[in-house]
C-alpha cells in the first residue's frame, strides 16, 4: 500500500491496457473458486501493510503536532470542561468533540505551516516530518486537503461555521506568505486562534447561549490581551525567521531590545487586562476573582523573570512554554468561574 508521499503526479499515473480492463469483465467462475494458500498469505500481508501504514501515519502526526499541541488543541478541551462543568454539565461526547475539533484545526494549520516553512524548520525544528524526510511537500498537501474536508464536515455537524471560517482564513494567510509580516502573525493570526478556541469550546458547552453579546465582548478582550505575551513565540524562532526573511519583531529589533519591550508591555498591560477579564466575576464574587488573579500572577511573575534574565535560545523556549502554560492551565480553567458571571452580567 503506497503512502501519500509515494503517489505519482497526475502526469505519471499509469494507465491500464484495454486487455487488462476487459479481463475484469470476463465471465469466469474464478471468483467463486477456493482461494489458494498463496492468495490467503497475500491477503494477510496486505492487512499487515495497512496496519503498518496506519501506524506510520499516526507517528507522522505525532511529530507534526507535538510542538503546538498544548497551545493549539489542549486549550479547547480545558475551556470546554471548565465552561460546561459550571453551566450545562460536561459530557464525554462533548469532551471528545472538543478534542477532535482541536486536533483537526491544529492539523490543518500545521500541515500548511509545514510546506510553507520548510527552510525555517530546517533551522529551528529539524525534528518535524519534512526536515526528517518522513513526508514530502506533495504528501503534505494531499493530507492537508483531506484534513480540510474533515474540518468542513465536522464543523457542519457541530454548527461551528465561524471557527471553521477563521481557521481557513488563518491558514490561507500562511499559504500566501502573510506570516512573514509581524503585524499579521502577531495581531491578526494569533487573535484568530484564540477566538477559534473560545468559539469552539463555548458552542459545544453552551449551544446557542454562546452567542451572548457580553460573552463576545469578553472573548475579544481575552484575545487582545493574550496576543501580547504570545509574541514570545517569535523570539523562540528568531534564527529561522531571520534566515527566511520573515520580518518579526525580534528580527527587526534584535533579541535584547525585543525582550525589554515585551517585558514593559506585559508588565504594564497585565493588571488592566486581567481586571477587564475578571471584572464581571469581581462584581459578583470578589474572593474568587482574587484567587483567579493570584493564580495567573504566578505565571506572569515567572514570565517576566525569564524576559529579564533569559538571554539564550533555551531561555526563550522556556519563557514561551510558560506563556502557553499560563494560557492553557492558568486562565482557561478560570472560565469555570468567569463564564457564568459574564452571562449573568
Amino acid at each position: 500500500m503506497k503512502s501519500f508521499d509515494d503517489l505519482p503526479a497526475p502526469s505519471e499515473a499509469p494507465t491500464a491496457s484495454p486487455r487488462s480492463l476487459a479481463s475484469y469483465d470476463s465471465d469466469t467462475d474464478s471468483d467463486v473458486a477456493p482461494q489458494s494458500p498463496v492468495k490467503v498469505l497475500e491477503a494477510r500481508l496486505s492487512e499487515k501493510d495497512v496496519l503498518n501504514r496506519v501506524q506510520e501515519e499516526c507517528a507522522l502526526f505525532v511529530y507534526l503536532l507535538k510542538d503546538n499541541l498544548n497551545a493549539g488543541a489542549t486549550p479547547i478541551v480545558v475551556m470546554y470542561l471548565a465552561t460546561a462543568s459550571a453551566t450545562t454539565g460536561a459530557t464525554m461526547s462533548g469532551t471528545i468533540a472538543a478534542a477532535m475539533m482541536g486536533l483537526l484545526y491544529l492539523s490543518m494549520f500545521d500541515l500548511v505551516n509545514q510546506w510553507s516553512g520548510v527552510e525555517e524548520d530546517m533551522v529551528d525544528k529539524p525534528w518535524r516530518p519534512i526536515p526528517r524526510g518522513l513526508m514530502t511537500v506533495r504528501g503534505c498537501k494531499i493530507r492537508c486537503g483531506l484534513v480540510a474536508i474533515a474540518c468542513l464536515a465536522a464543523s457542519y455537524c457541530y454548527s461551528l461555521l465561524i471557527p471553521c471560517m477563521l481557521c481557513f482564513l488563518a491558514t490561507f494567510g500562511y499559504t500566501v506568505g502573510w506570516d512573514k509580516n509581524f503585524i499579521f502573525r502577531g495581531f491578526v493570526f494569533m487573535p484568530m486562534i484564540f477566538m477559534i478556541h473560545l468559539q469552539v469550546s463555548m458552542r459545544l458547552a453552551l449551544g446557542r447561549s454562546s452567542d451572548s453579546r457580553a460573552l463576545l465582548h469578553w472573548a475579544v478582550t481575552f484575545a487582545a490581551y493574550y496576543s501580547i505575551p504570545f509574541l514570545l513565540q517569535d523570539l523562540r524562532d528568531l534564527e529561522g525567521d531571520a534566515k527566511v526573511g520573515r520580518r518579526t519583531l525580534p528580527v527587526l529589533l534584535g533579541a535584547r531590545n525585543f525582550r525589554a519591550t515585551l517585558f514593559v508591555l506585559v508588565a504594564v498591560l497585565s493588571p488592566p487586562g486581567f481586571y477587564r477579564l475578571l471584572e464581571a466575576l469581581w462584581a459578583q464574587q470578589a474572593s474568587l476573582a482574587l484567587v483567579c488573579g493570584l493564580w495567573n500572577s504566578l505565571f506572569l511573575i515567572a514570565i517576566l523573570y525569564m524576559l529579564a534574565t533569559g538571554d539564550c535560545a533555551k531561555a526563550h523556549r522556556l519563557a514561551y512554554k510558560l506563556v502557553v502554560f499560563m494560557y492553557t492551565f492558568g486562565t482557561s480553567p478560570c472560565l469555570y468561574f468567569i463564564v457564568p458571571s459574564v452571562l449573568k452580567s
